[in-house]
């Protein structure tokens, strides 16, 4: 069997998310930790970015209430961050340590392994 490459997956969840915002059913955002330089004529700037271990992608998604017969956005919404992995890949602990720090916010933190999986949590 052929194991399907993390690179592999992410497209597929960013296509899914991206036919999703266009929508206009959600928004999502890719995440990017480390540091880029950026020369610009003869200057260069270090540009700092995610800290290490943030998740792969943050979906924000409205809120709707069913009464049984009306769907109703309310001024709320769902914060989501994936973390995209493979089968066999794990947390590395940095990792861990910002999925702590963001469900002691509240928001959602979900490790995932296939676009299925996106489709299900996120719906």
């Amino acid at each position: 069997m052929v194991e399907i490459s993390e690179a592999e997956i992410k497209y597929a969840i960013l296509e899914w998310l991206q036919y999703k915002q266009n929508a206009g059913e959600l928004y999502f955002d890719r995440l990017n930790s480390g540091a880029v330089t950026v020369a610009r004529g003869y200057a260069k700037y270090k540009i700092q970015l995610c800290r290490e271990g943030t998740a792969d992608l943050l979906v924000l998604k409205s809120v709707l209430l069913w009464d049984g017969v009306h769907a109703t956005r309310i001024p709320s919404v769902r914060v989501i961050f994936l973390e995209i992995k493979n089968k066999r890949r794990k947390q590395r602990p940095e990792q861990e340590v910002f999925q702590e720090l963001i469900e002691a916010q509240g928001a959602e933190y979900w490790v995932v392994r296939s676009v299925e999986e996106v489709i299900e949590i996120i719906g």
